[in-house]
């Protein structure tokens, strides 16, 4: 969508240019009227001002993706991804991977809040989407909530749509979007992004000078060095049979393919069907897998009654941000957790200077709501005289990019999240830090020097480092000692969580197993009715080939049997033997 609209003023003097929604949104609120197709003039009570900016010279609000502000879309039943932290080759990022390989449609849903004729461009960063067949599906509609058919679509596969961005990245091609669209007269809006045949990852794009160290490539010279190869967006698939396509994860034993074998060669097998399916309840199985796997229906996010984004008037509508860039923070005698430091560290870009003194960050019961931003660069942070947990040093080193400069003086880290604590690997260099009197795990140490890098460096004086065992190993030591009583009081287990939801992940998995085993069983079971059902259907017809291959008396060309010529000729054999 382009700026096409001509607008001027009510003396027909040109002040700038719109989108043809936005200039249909004007003429409908009695702010301006057509003076043809491709212009429109706006009416002298809403003519702008010296003191307001022109349409032209406004910039659109910005919607920005947001990993935490997506979830699956309950509506599409055949959802696979999810939302992890990866490392790209500009660092580590929050990102949604949704989609595989095969027929199974992904989807990822937002709710807005935003201003009313308002002009917005959604912009994200993707990086794959695409496979070596050239059928992937790849989408994003924009629309009014209950307003399917008002939808706006932009088809990213194949780069139908345009991105601002191609480049290479070390996993795949990396490309930015911008996808304009004006509010209307509609407030809560929603967006969904549709990805089908091929995996990809959605995350938050960064500025579009950041993008200017990575190499140029275009779909199609990617298309010319993935085509028909194995890797990690294709896959071999010579072996498809493309007379029949059948995509059903559990088909995969022999009375399936049986079944699918008759039913090429023209046999009735619904009747098979309707026999192997009595007391086999599909939608009943269905919702016990699901169960089993999501008791609370809250592990992939819900219907939400409120909206992820709200636009309450300011530049940009709410949604993740890289920090500012340049600023300062200070904070002094504080006592805060370790979701109010994430906060803290959200709120800095790049060329910053960010000092803590006499400060105590301890843990956070919920360790999995936490967002710290894009790695900052050429940033100065000091901590002194500071007691943090692990898990709060961990999201400092995740923070850490090139170029930065971080000190600790008199500063004690904590064991607490010793065994949670977030991959600080971002691949960034040149890094300075400087360490003086400081006592911490052995752990957490290994996680500082996990950062040095090319042209990096650490100064150490007063360093004391202690191995701290996991809480797994605790438990088991604990577990040992006290074999020799007769009951055994378990040891109260301590908040637990991180970016990788370790607990909740394992209780999610034994139910998802027991779930499967359970699935697993009607399955066989299925498989069992089916091929007693085929078997049924072939001794039938088996009966019904002997009953016809019986041998029955041969007829004559006048309709009389063989037999019954014998017995004539027999008859008058006798008779004549009496005369």
């Amino acid at each position: 969508m382009t700026k096409n609209i001509i607008v001027t003023d009510e003396n027909g003097k040109v002040i700038g240019t719109t989108y043809p929604k936005r200039a249909a949104g004007l003429v409908k609120n009695g702010r301006a009227e057509y003076v043809s197709d491709c212009e429109i003039r706006l009416i002298s009570a809403h003519a702008p001002t010296a003191e307001i900016k022109t349409e032209e010279q406004q910039m659109s609000k910005i919607i920005e993706f947001d990993a935490r502000k997506f979830a699956f879309d309950k509506s599409c039943r055949s959802n696979s991804g999810l939302r992890t932290f990866m490392t790209l080759s500009l660092g580590t990022a929050e990102v949604w991977e949704i989609g595989d390989h095969d027929r199974h449609r992904s989807q990822i849903i937002s709710r807005m809040k935003l201003q009313k004729f308002t002009d917005y461009t959604f912009r994200f960063a993707m990086v794959g989407g695409h496979n070596d067949n050239g059928d992937e599906v790849s989408l994003v509609n924009i629309f009014p909530e209950n307003r399917w058919d008002d939808r706006l679509t932009f088809a990213l596969d194949k780069n139908r749509y345009e991105p601002v961005i191609s480049k290479r990245d070390k996993t795949g091609l990396l490309r930015v979007f911008e996808l304009p669209f004006n509010s209307g007269s509609t407030e809560d809006w929603c967006i969904v992004i549709t990805q089908e045949k091929a995996p990809a990852k959605f995350t938050a794009p960064l500025p579009i000078e950041a993008y200017a160290g990575l190499e140029n490539m275009t779909y199609q010279q990617w298309l010319n060095e993935n085509g028909k190869k194995r890797g990690f967006f294709s896959r071999d698939t010579s072996s498809k049979d493309s007379g029949f396509i059948f995509r059903d994860p559990f088909a995969g034993g022999s009375p399936f393919r049986k079944l699918i074998d008759m039913a090429k060669q023209g046999a009735d097998v619904d009747s098979i069907i309707e026999k192997a399916r009595k007391g086999f309840d599909i939608e009943n199985l269905i919702d016990q897998v699901k169960q089993g796997i999501d008791p609370d229906g809250e592990l992939f996010g819900g219907d939400k009654s409120a909206p992820d984004y709200v636009d309450n008037g300011s530049d940009n509508a709410g949604g993740f941000t890289t920090g500012s860039n340049g600023m300062n923070v200070f904070c002094t005698d504080l006592n805060i957790n370790e979701s109010e430091f994430a906060e803290k560290l959200l709120q800095i870009g790049s060329g910053c200077t960010f000092r803590m003194t006499d400060v105590n960050i301890g843990p956070c019961g919920d360790r999995s709501c936490m967002m710290i931003g894009s790695p900052t660069s050429g940033s100065t942070l000091c901590f002194e005289d500071v007691t943090m947990t692990s898990y709060a040093l961990s999201m400092i080193m995740a923070k850490v990019g090139g170029g930065c400069v971080v000190t600790f003086t008199d500063v004690t880290i904590t064991a607490d999240g010793v065994d949670s604590m977030i991959d600080a690997d971002n691949d960034a260099s040149g890094i300075k830090f400087v360490l003086n009197d400081v006592t911490l795990p052995k752990q957490a140490l290994d996680l500082i020097y996990s950062k040095i890098k090319t042209g990096s460096t650490i100064t150490a004086n007063d360093i004391s480092a202690t191995f701290t065992a996991p809480a797994a190993e605790k438990a088991e030591r604990s577990e040992k000692t006290e074999k020799t009583e007769k009951t055994v009081q378990p040891e109260k287990e301590e908040p637990r969580g991180g970016y990788f939801f370790k607990d909740m992940l394992k209780s999610t998995f034994e139910n998802a197993a027991e779930s499967f085993n359970t699935f697993g069983e009607m399955m066989r079971k299925a498989e069992n009715d089916i091929s007693s059902a085929i078997g049924d259907l072939v001794n039938d017809k088996s009966e019904a080939s002997k009953a016809e291959d019986a041998p029955k008396p041969a007829e004559t060309k006048d309709g009389s049997t063989e037999a019954a010529n014998e017995k004539e000729t027999a008859e008058a054999d006798t008779d004549g033997e009496e005369e």
